[in-house]
């Protein structure tokens, strides 16, 4: 796993997805992702014993 996907601040993280929710709903536009908790988001970035096979690194190398 590249160090910097470890680097990421779940606070800023979880922040980001709100806004985007928010901008959502004004939209009225859905807005889809399964990963909503913060505890869950801290785990994903932040536990070294967190499985690997959990996560999807695609958003970080490819766009399409």
């Amino acid at each position: 796993m590249l160090d910097s996907i470890c680097k990421v601040d779940p606070d800023i993280f979880y922040n980001e997805l709100e806004r985007a929710f928010l901008e959502s709903r004004k939209l009225k536009y859905p807005f889809i992702v399964f990963l909503r908790d913060k505890e869950e988001i801290f785990r994903w970035f932040q536990e070294d014993n967190y499985f690997f096979v959990k996560k999807c690194f695609l958003p970080w190398m490819a766009a399409r």
